[in-house]
């Protein structure tokens, strides 16, 4: 009955339906003849046998089953039949096939559900894939940046191995020759004590003085800086009245600048604050400043000024000196080439002092510049955070 119903109500759409059905993209159209002649296909069917003997084209069922089915029954076969070549592509369509007479019909198309169905699953699928992928990615970045850090960190144990074997050797000489001049300038004294006089006794004596001062003053700083070195050091900023600091060093060093009777100007505006490690603050402008004394001539001048630049201060120990050569300049802050030499009046110094102002200004994330001519004198600045 409905068949009935529906072939009344479509017949006078036949043109259309036929133009409709060679064309179509989702129907799948056969008609053959029970001689394995294939009468007529649409588009669609023939890209499913493409160049294939057509019949054969038919793998399961066969159109040799087809045949042997109940030529009754109507229709013959309803359900998935795979079409294409043993060897190669094959493709399942959901048909139905119908017999009359010597005539046989395929029509079928695209299962909807299953469509539905296969699409979800290439859904999930391609979700999978794309998690994977970035989640490969994310892994490849990691340890991209694991593998850059790891280099980078053997670099750098690399030149602090580097630097330290150095510095233990530099260190191992500068120690001997203090120890050498104290064991020799009290063998000296030790034989000739009774027919020295009392001048001759008091200069062997402060040459003795001098070189164990040498040999302590050098171990602190070592013990300084070794410290430095390690985690464990503190580091605790606070806020800091910077021309009361310098006022400050400037009292412990008067002893040496009255020597040479070098003018000091502390010329930092009052009320200027930074935010500093006052331990640390303090080594770095003792340094300098003992450094400057070392290298000026008599009646020479030092001054500390100091200028903001956003939230840093910018401070700077300048002297009138005698400068350094382009080479020295550059090799001031270099942990592999301790540098130490005479001051004006010959002065020793342990050679550690810079690279611990090196160190304390970049614990505050600053940085220390030195510029210099020789006989005109040496400017030492360094930056550090003016407020929190």
């Amino acid at each position: 009955m409905l068949n009935r119903e529906l072939h009344n109500t479509l017949s006078n759409w036949t043109e259309e339906l036929a133009e409709s059905l060679s064309k179509s993209s989702s129907v799948f159209l056969a008609l053959f003849s029970t001689e394995k002649e294939l009468l007529y296909a649409n588009s669609n069917f023939k890209q499913l046998i493409k160049d294939n003997n057509p019949t054969e084209s038919l793998l399961n069922p066969s159109f040799d089953t087809i045949l042997s089915l109940n030529a009754e029954e109507s229709p013959l076969f309803s359900g998935y039949i795979t079409v294409g070549n043993s060897h190669g592509l094959n493709n399942s369509i959901l048909a139905d096939v119908f017999r009359k007479g010597k005539q046989i019909l395929i029509i079928g198309g695209i299962d909807a559900q299953q469509l539905i169905r296969q699409n979800e699953i290439m859904l999930n699928l391609n979700r999978e894939i794309s998690d994977l992928q970035r989640e490969l990615i994310k892994e490849k970045r990691e340890l991209e940046n694991a593998n850059e850090e790891l280099t980078a960190t053997n670099e750098e144990l690399d030149r602090v191995n580097t630097s330290k074997d150095r510095f233990l050797s530099i260190l191992a000489h500068d120690l001997k020759a203090p120890f050498n001049s104290i064991l020799g300038f009290l063998y000296v004294l030790s034989e000739n004590l009774r027919s020295y006089d009392v001048d001759k006794t008091e200069e062997y004596i402060k040459l003795v003085y001098n070189s164990s001062k040498n040999v302590y003053d050098l171990l602190g700083d070592l013990l300084t800086y070794t410290r430095a070195q390690s985690s464990g050091f503190p580091f605790e900023p606070e806020i800091i009245d910077l021309k009361g600091l310098i006022d400050e060093i400037a009292d412990i060093t008067e002893a040496g600048r009255n020597a040479k009777a070098i003018t000091f100007y502390n010329e930092v505006n009052a009320k200027t604050e930074v935010f500093a490690d006052i331990f640390m603050l303090k080594t770095i402008l003792r340094n300098l400043i003992s450094n400057a004394i070392k290298f000026t001539n008599q009646n020479g001048i030092i001054k500390v000024s100091s200028i903001k630049q956003g939230v840093f201060e910018s401070i700077t120990v300048s002297d009138n000196g005698v400068g350094m050569d382009t080479k020295t300049l550059s090799e001031l802050f270099d942990t592999s080439k301790k540098f130490t030499s005479e001051g004006t009046a010959g002065e020793q110094g342990t050679g550690l002092g810079l690279l611990l102002c090196k160190e304390f200004t970049e614990r505050h994330g600053g940085q220390i510049s030195a510029k210099s001519e020789l006989q005109k004198g040496s400017q030492f600045t360094i930056i550090i955070p003016s407020k929190k």
